[in-house]
């Protein structure tokens, strides 16, 4: 597609505008294989739009399944249920008549195929994926990612937020992944209505991996983060920063990452970042950006959760056993936070994977583990490092050492670098403590029957001889 000449564009994004804002618009045009997409960014901080995304390879479109159920039978999901603040990702659809100075009327409920009034069975799953990958974005903070509809009374600055996911935003002036307001989470807006709004049909035909990542940026948006971008000198290169990942399509590795911020759909691994925001100084100079302290800001209201875990070896948490199986998890909420875990063995091979974030097999983490072993004394006997770099294929550590009997420590934590933060799960082996059969004591009684034997055990007594001839 070729470019437009400007007064085209500022026709087209007039009406996006509030009547008193002034009307500054960057059109930007990028390669999204296998067309090129434009994209608008309008700098005077009032609307933020994404670029829609190019299909998977392996085809977004969908056909409907047997098995079909009703709107109202979205999957009930929550993230942290004891949290008052609510991240609610509205698969099911909207009537907002008016957003801003917009209208987008009826919003369809999120769908794969031509039917907008029932889920699919992979449009049911699509929901559950999308709704694990924000999770995930969102873990290190004390707000519930769910798809259960607090209210609409909840919908007020800071305490909930509507996510509206489906359609393709025909009623918004450019062809877009999703639309947010910079702040509107908590500035008091009412025009909002603490709404934000994710395009499916935009984003490769409602591709999870796709839309879990526009929905985590657009929320982004409403918590205060601008773009994160690049430059050159006072020049801006690129609107939205790719990071590290060099191509477009999925699929590189895990030792790619890219700002949520920025253009993350097509690398592995989308984290917040710390860098240069989109807005720029009077002199040109970008405006630096770190997302995590915007995100637990006092202007949010959620901040950091609780630590889940002992944080020292004093307060160490027992790692939970079944004949030996090992299974714990939990969140590292910052890149200083240390989980601590005790465990007793009995000597022998201990085989343990500590796991970034999943869904299903496939990795949707942002923390790069790392791991220390110690006794229970402190002393060190091994780290676990393997830092993602590039290319590679894994945030996970494997853990697998011969031990002496006795009491150990494990600490998980982050390699340290900005963003590494997030869920992990760890299973695997510990040989266990051998367990002593019970005590027997035999006791020899003489009676008019004859000769008996009494063997008496801890837990009960059982009669084992016979009678003599």
């Amino acid at each position: 597609m070729g470019l437009r000449p400007l007064h085209f564009w500022l026709e087209r994004v007039r009406v996006a505008r509030f009547v008193e804002a002034y009307c500054c618009v960057v059109a930007l045009i990028v390669a999204c294989a296998p067309s090129l997409h434009a994209q608008v960014h309008d700098e005077s901080g009032d609307w933020h739009s994404l670029p829609p995304a190019s299909e998977p390879s392996d085809g977004g479109f969908t056909t409907s399944d047997d098995g079909n159920v009703p709107l109202s039978q979205v999957p009930q999901l929550t993230s942290r249920s004891s949290a008052s603040q609510k991240l609610y990702l509205n698969f099911v659809g909207s009537d907002l008549f008016n957003w801003g100075t917009f209208s987008p009327h009826i919003t369809p409920a999120y769908s794969t195929d031509l039917d907008t009034t029932t889920f699919s069975p992979s449009e049911i799953s699509n929901i559950q994926e999308v709704w694990a990958r924000v999770t995930e974005k969102f873990s290190p903070f004390n707000i519930d990612v769910t798809t259960i509809n607090p209210g609409e009374s909840h919908f007020v600055p800071q305490d909930s937020l509507n996510v509206v996911i489906g359609g393709n935003g025909s009623w918004y002036p450019l062809v877009a992944g999703g639309v947010a307001g910079v702040g509107s989470y908590y500035n008091g807006d009412s025009s909002t209505h603490n709404t934000v709004f994710v395009f499916p049909k935009n984003l490769g035909n409602g591709f999870p991996k796709y839309v879990g990542e526009a929905s985590a940026h657009e929320a982004g948006h409403a918590f205060g983060l601008q773009h994160q971008s690049t430059y050159n000198g006072p020049t801006k290169t690129a609107e939205y920063n790719p990071g590290t990942y060099p191509g477009i399509g999925p699929g590189l590795g895990t030792g790619y990452k890219s700002p949520v911020m920025g253009l993350s759909y097509y690398s592995d691994r989308g984290i917040w970042w710390d860098g240069s925001s989109s807005q720029q100084q009077s002199n040109g100079s970008p405006i630096p950006q770190s997302d995590l302290p915007i995100l637990a800001s006092n202007l949010n209201a959620f901040g950091y959760r609780a630590d889940d875990h002992g944080s020292t070896p004093a307060s160490a948490d027992p790692m939970f056993f079944s004949g030996g199986a090992v299974s714990a998890s939990g969140v590292i909420e910052t890149t200083d936070d240390k989980d601590y875990y005790s465990f007793r063995t009995g000597g022998g091979q201990v085989n343990l994977n500590i796991k970034a974030a999943r869904w299903g097999s496939t990795v949707i983490g942002m923390l790069d583990t790392k791991a220390e072993l110690f006794t229970a004394q402190g002393a060190l006997v091994a780290t676990y490092s393997n830092v993602a770099a590039p290319g590679s294929t894994s945030l996970d550590e494997l853990i697998s050492i011969t031990l002496d009997p006795g009491d150990y420590l494990l600490a998980v934590e982050s390699q340290g670098n900005y963003g590494d933060i997030g869920q992990y799960t760890i299973d695997g082996f510990i040989p266990p403590l051998a367990v002593p059969e019970p005590a027997t004591v035999v006791l020899m009684a003489v009676g008019s029957m004859g000769l008996f034997a009494f063997r008496r055990r801890r837990d009960r007594p059982r009669i084992c001889g016979a009678r003599a001839q």
